[in-house]
């Protein structure tokens, strides 16, 4: 199925679902790139299930998937992937995967990121990388034991956390302005703090210049021998500390069962056991009220089978919940305990909001499955003073399924089981006498895997007052090398604030970004209200030139080492200007300078140009030029 038309087939299927909860209309998702995985056997760059929201600096969205970073623009587009962890970390192999996301360093423009070594036999080891700011030249920077993947920037200090080899947690700090600088301890967690082990989980910085984090107790596996079920069970603690003063740590709220619990990855001695879900966090934002809002949930995705035996299959199961369902679908009688299979009192999870002193802890709403299970990952404010979150699974028909359940009937809603988008609105919320009356929850939208994704890992908020999130899972299907229909392996999406601002865009890339003589590239092309469009440049022959259509892809080969623009102008459906986009394809060698980057082949991005520009450009760029 060509790009375009699934494009505009995932719009018709994404307003044809029939929703079963009321969704707010003063906001969009729209989703901005799908990944293609990193077999080999697309012409797009290798990128596969990213695992946290990307961030957005200046016009640029920067993240990272599975196997490397990625960017692309603020719109719909092609993703760049500037950095392959196997070949910038190659002594980890293909083992190796980003955790978390990524933070900014403003001053020298260098992103900082974590990874982690996976596997069934444990977690870690880990590493503290950077690059440069386009995304290229990652290099370690410090091994870490077992990183959990946080990491914030406070002042000149980045801030992270990691494990001791005993397994105690760890707080870490780095100097951002000594380049020779190690990361130092600032502070290790007691193992005193409960008799369960213990996970850490998401950290933030307050406006009083303070840590705010989160730690969750491992109970135990629903069911399984030993595992305390009682409403008043202990499974985490919100702390606080202030890092210039580590003794200054304090417990401000201990979560009981009866509150929810916190995420966990399950470990046995002889090896691990966890879903995409259980590698995400929960995490904490401050909202506009002064409050820290948070959410709990079930913290494992598994659950106890009917085998008493560890080394037997049917040892511990996968919770039907974590795929949105109540029950199972096959072979419910390999669980213990009646459906959902799970003994705590918040089945499909609930945000809370606590004041920063641990006083007021409230649960504002509880999920109904319809409207989320599973929260998980960043909640982030909005330019609206609203917070927005997401759950990874749940959502549209989501639970539960009944036994004459026909998805052929008249009027049945999809099923999308994919994740939701919710936000609350602090100054909705009333509570009286410890009742709330009114929660400011609203849920927004369900996540369907092959139109938006599906299984999101939370949100962030864009400089350019959008909000910013990645699904794990699904997004459009697209045609590999050998012309077969795939499934996406991951998407980005943005929340769109504004939907009755529409901006007209334009994007060309190319992959790859350069070549040696004699082999190809695809030129990469994406619009967003615009039409009539025209290419420039290129070389002759090469079909370039001349009318194209909306979107689409064209294989060049140039004859020559040079470096080829191509450039697509169109005429701006909203206003009746012009917008363009242009791109540079390297053919047979590199021209560094600057940082040290290749800046002569890195794609871009077009934008409003004006009329006279825009003929010096066409003209300018409708013929090959040398290196300058």
């Amino acid at each position: 199925m060509p790009l375009v038309v699934a494009r505009a087939l995932a719009a018709v299927l994404l307003f044809a679902l029939p929703p079963t909860l009321a969704a707010s209309e003063a906001m969009e998702v729209l989703n901005l790139t799908t990944f293609r995985g990193s077999s080999g056997d697309t012409t797009w760059p290798p990128a596969t299930t990213p695992m946290a929201p990307p961030i957005v600096v200046g016009e640029q969205i920067h993240g990272a998937t599975r196997v490397g970073l990625f960017l692309l623009p603020t719109y719909p587009a092609q993703y760049q992937a500037p950095t392959d962890f196997r070949d910038a970390f190659p002594e980890f192999g293909s083992g190796l995967a980003s955790s978390g996301p990524l933070v900014h360093d403003p001053e020298s423009g260098r992103f900082y990121g974590v990874g982690l070594v996976t596997s069934a036999l444990s977690r870690g080891p880990g590493l503290l990388y950077r690059a440069e700011s386009d995304g290229a030249f990652a290099e370690k920077i410090a091994d870490l034991n077992q990183p959990n993947g946080v990491l914030l920037i406070q002042g000149r200090t980045l801030y992270g956390l990691d494990r001791t080899p005993q397994g105690q947690g760890q707080l870490f700090a780095l100097d951002l302005d000594d380049a020779q600088a190690s990361p130092r301890i600032v502070h290790t967690f007691s193992a005193d703090l409960s008799a369960f082990p213990q996970h850490l989980n998401g950290l933030i910085a307050g406006d009083d210049g303070l840590l705010y984090g989160l730690i969750a107790y491992q109970r135990g596996i629903p069911y399984m021998a030993g595992t305390p079920s009682a409403p008043d069970t202990p499974t985490g603690a919100l702390y606080r500390l202030d890092p210039r003063q580590p003794d200054s740590f304090e417990i401000v709220h201990t979560f009981t069962l009866a509150q929810g619990e916190l995420p966990w990855t399950y470990c046995t001695a002889i090896r691990c056991y966890f879903t995409n879900a259980d590698e995400l966090l929960a995490w904490l934002v401050l909202g506009p009220d002064g409050y820290l809002y948070g959410t709990t949930s079930v913290a494992n995705c598994n659950a106890k089978g009917i085998s008493d035996d560890p080394n037997h299959s049917q040892y511990r199961m996968v919770l039907p919940l974590c795929g949105g369902r109540l029950e199972a679908t096959s072979h419910p009688e390999r669980y213990l305990g009646p459906p959902p299979y799970y003994d705590g009192g918040i089945l499909y999870g609930a945000v809370y909001r606590v004041r920063p002193d641990g006083s007021d802890f409230t649960l504002v709403h509880r999920f109904s499955g319809d409207d989320g299970v599973l929260p998980r990952g960043p909640l982030a404010v909005g330019a609206d003073g609203l917070i927005y979150g997401t759950t990874y699974s749940g959502g549209q028909s989501g639970v539960p399924q009944s036994a004459d359940y026909d998805p052929a009937a008249p009027g049945t809603p999809a099923r999308a089981y994919g994740g939701t988008l919710y936000r609350i609105d602090p100054q909705a919320i009333e509570v009286q006498d410890g009742t709330v009356v009114e929660n400011g929850f609203e849920f927004l939208h369900s996540f369907v895997s092959e139109v938006d994704g599906a299984f999101p890992v939370g949100v962030t908020a864009g400089n350019d007052g959008q909000l910013y999130g990645a699904n794990s899972n699904g997004g459009e299907r697209y045609i590999n090398q050998a012309g077969k229909e795939q499934k996406g392996q991951g998407a980005v999406f943005q929340v769109n604030l504004d939907p009755s601002a529409p901006r007209a865009r334009v994007t060309v890339t190319t992959t790859p970004v350069e070549i040696e003589k004699g082999e190809s590239a695809t030129v990469i092309w994406t619009t967003q209200n615009a039409l009539n469009c025209v290419g420039s440049g290129g070389y002759q022959g090469d079909g370039w030139s001349g009318a194209r259509a909306a979107a689409g892809e064209l294989t060049v080969s140039p004859p020559e080492a040079d470096i080829y623009h191509y450039t697509l102008t169109c005429e701006n459906a909203l206003t009746g200007g012009q917008v363009a986009g242009s791109v540079t394809l390297g053919v047979g060698g590199l021209d560094r300078d600057k940082d040290g980057n290749s800046v002569e082949y890195g794609n871009g991005s077009g934008g409003g140009l004006g009329p006279l520009l825009l003929a010096g450009l066409a003209l300018l760029l409708g013929r090959r030029r040398g290196r300058s």
